[in-house]
């Protein structure tokens, strides 16, 4: 990983075709928790990271804040001259995961949309997402964002929105159950 914020481990990638290149937007540690980061490659191969500092950081001296502990899990989507970037906030030190939304006209700056989080466990849901929702993942087809997320209970959800921030769970159950192996 190299030295700095992210030395002690990269993981996460969402890597997006961008202008004349690639954008990878990725989670990146010095320690135990992750915080959002950004490289760029011409060719997709040979990448170097976009500044010195994570790009999303925590908000550690922000108590009550949905993404104090760690931001991770990015996904990006260009939509127009924007890039939409869906990412995980950890409020708790053992959990409390929530998604939140990013927007940027250049792919490298970034402004969190003011009613973050966009997307969190509904308390109806307890049985099947915990007390979180993260790792998300969107496309936008025909008009419609759908993104499919996992929940602290280990399943896969699926949530439709218009605009990217307001989200209505597709069903009331999870679309993937995993099966009884070690694995799942």
């Amino acid at each position: 990983a190299g030295e700095g914020w992210d030395a002690a481990g990269v993981l996460m990638p969402s890597v997006l075709r961008y202008g004349d290149g690639w954008l990878m937007y990725y989670a990146g540690t010095a320690e135990a928790d992750y915080e959002l980061g950004l490289a760029r490659s011409d060719d997709g191969l040979a990448w170097r990271r976009i500044g010195s500092a994570p790009l999303i950081p925590a908000e550690l001296e922000s108590p009550g804040s949905w993404k104090r502990y760690a931001t991770n899990s990015p996904y990006a989507l260009a939509d127009g001259d924007r890039v939409l970037l869906w990412y995980t906030g950890r409020a708790s030190e053992e959990g409390t995961l929530a998604i939140g939304l990013a927007e940027s006209t250049d792919g490298q700056t970034f402004e969190d949309f003011a009613g973050n989080p966009v997307f969190e466990a509904a308390a109806e849901n307890e049985d099947w997402e915990g007390d979180g929702v993260a790792h998300p993942a969107v496309i936008l087809r025909e008009g419609v964002f759908e993104m499919w997320y996992s929940t602290g209970a280990h399943h896969i959800g699926h949530a439709l929105s218009t605009d990217g921030k307001v989200w209505e769970r597709y069903c009331g159950g999870p679309v993937f159950d995993g099966e009884a192996e070690p694995w799942e």
